[in-house]
């Protein structure tokens, strides 16, 4: 397994998810759950594990979409890492929210960061 494209792969996800949930639908996914600033920054003894883990996770998701689907190049990669994220990792999440009556708004969010995130880390193990 290709180590230094998922790590980059990793990374750039990570930036996503700082980007996603910050300036581009940071306010919106707060209001849609409720909280405030003061609410998503009042752990931050927490925060360290949460981050730690979630680059931990991604790394391995990397590594998993590498073996499962080898991209042969970054269009290729980029076309399966969409399919993925949009038809097995979003619609498992789908499934979720429906049994769980989470609001719709949220599922977009949600949903839309897995399916951008996992294109760019297709299209970087397929360039990497």
């Amino acid at each position: 397994m290709e180590w230094i494209g998922s790590g980059v792969a990793a990374v750039c996800m990570f930036i996503l998810g700082g980007l996603w949930y910050g300036p581009f639908f940071g306010r919106v996914w707060m209001e849609t759950l409720n909280l405030t600033e003061e609410d998503v920054k009042a752990d931050k003894d927490g925060m360290a594990l949460i981050y730690g883990t979630t680059f931990i996770v991604q790394i391995i998701t990397a590594q998993v979409m590498e073996y499962l689907f080898s991209p042969e190049n970054p269009t290729h990669g980029l076309m399966v890492g969409g399919l993925a994220g949009a038809f097995l990792a979003s619609s498992a999440l789908g499934v979720g929210y429906l049994f769980e009556g989470r609001p719709r708004k949220l599922f977009y969010i949600n949903a839309g960061y897995i399916v951008v995130g996992y294109a760019i880390m297709g299209a970087i193990l397929g360039l990497l």
